[in-house]
């Protein structure tokens, strides 16, 4: 059995879509171990998993600095991650397409490396090399050895856009990879009426640097005030105080955090920001979604929400109460939206049994352990 070690952008939701694996890479005999900021230590321990920390190295947020920003911070601690590989010694490091840099300073020590892409933004990858090896002193030879590395995108190929080009990389496309035994608040559902249709918002775990988070809360909470044959479950961050909204009607109910997947399995619709985990998680369960893209890749997850029939997008720009009303009787007037997206969920849920990512790493390390084989075989004679 194998060493393996995961190294990933520090943030909530990359890291939440490598625990699957993770347990399943765990559960086949695997020592699996993260190599984590600080910040992200106590996350990945309360998930039952070892890490590796490091101690030098206090990464910033991607969403205020960039995902720039996040690997010259890597790069500029490639000594303490040159030490922490030693120490590891992995048979196969697992790195989050958005951190490239980590990868460069991995394929100087020889360690073997496959990317895991979190998203479907494929070509991050390339686009944090090109713009950061040059002013680091890394050749473009460099450059496209890193870009040979093989890479698996945790989503099925079936939510992409039809017709999405392809380049010349070697990419695995698998299951959604949501892990269904990660650790969730507890949620007192005795506040919450059986007998009414649930809505779920959340905006991600990053809400609180989105400038318009605040203004689109409220708009929703004054929309369910005007639709109160529903009930609303809002979890707004743990950084806003619940008691910054006004006029809450008493069908909402104002959390800082929730347990999502918990709440899913019984919402009739989610309103969300576009992340593309919540999105995965939306189609696992059926939920219809209303989507309101902020940044980065989220107007490219809502615009394939949109595509495959599975929700309907809103403007933050134009957001109101009758704004969110309208898009909430959307979904209600069209039945074919709750269908398609049970009908991907089946989907996903078949994909999701198939272990495509277990599989792959396991062929992957297979190669590795029989061309190490005959190199020692060969150095014999």
């Amino acid at each position: 059995m194998a060493a393996i070690v995961f190294a990933m952008l520090p943030e909530e939701g990359h890291l939440l879509t490598s625990f699957k694996l993770a347990r399943e890479l765990i559960s086949h005999g695997h020592e699996v171990c993260y190599i984590a900021s600080e910040r992200q230590n106590e996350y990945i321990h309360a998930q039952g998993f070892k890490s590796y920390c490091l101690t030098g190295m206090p990464l910033t947020s991607v969403r205020e600095k960039g995902v720039n920003k996040v690997n010259e911070l890597i790069y500029g601690h490639r000594n303490e991650i040159v030490a922490c590989l030693k120490d590891l010694r992995p048979e196969l490091l697992i790195v989050d397409a958005f951190t490239p840099m980590m990868a460069l300073i991995a394929y100087r020590v020889d360690v073997p490396m496959i990317f895991m892409n979190t998203s479907l933004d494929t070509d991050m990858t390339r686009m944090v090399l090109e713009d950061l090896a040059e002013s680091f002193g890394q050749s473009k030879t460099v450059v496209e050895t890193i870009l040979k590395i093989p890479e698996m995108v945790t989503c099925p190929r079936e939510y992409d856009f039809q017709h999405t080009i392809q380049d010349n990389r070697t990419r695995f496309y698998i299951e959604a990879s949501i892990d269904l035994d990660r650790k969730e608040p507890a949620f007192r559902w005795e506040k919450i009426e059986q007998n009414k249709p649930l809505i779920y918002c959340a905006l991600g775990s990053q809400s609180h640097h989105y400038v318009e988070s605040k203004k689109v809360f409220q708009a929703i909470i004054d929309a369910l005030a005007l639709k109160q044959e529903y009930q609303m479950i809002l979890s707004v961050g743990m950084r806003y105080d619940i008691d910054e909204f006004y006029s809450v009607p008493p069908n909402v109910l104002i959390v800082n955090w929730s347990p999502q997947l918990e709440i899913l399995k019984r919402a009739s619709i989610m309103i969300t920001h576009g992340g593309i985990g919540t999105v995965k998680e939306c189609i696992f369960l059926g939920v219809p979604m209303i989507v309101f893209p902020m940044m980065r890749n989220q107007p490219m997850t809502g615009a394939r929400v949109v595509y495959h029939g599975l929700g309907v997008r809103g403007d933050i720009n134009s957001i109101s109460a009758e704004s969110v009303l309208s898009l909430i009787e959307k979904i209600e007037k069209e039945p074919a939206i709750k269908a398609r997206v049970e009908k991907m969920g089946r989907k996903f849920q078949e994909i999701e049994k198939s272990q495509k990512g277990l599989i792959i790493i396991q062929k992957f390390l297979n190669a590795l352990f029989a061309t190490r084989s005959r190199l020692m075989s060969e150095s014999s004679f």
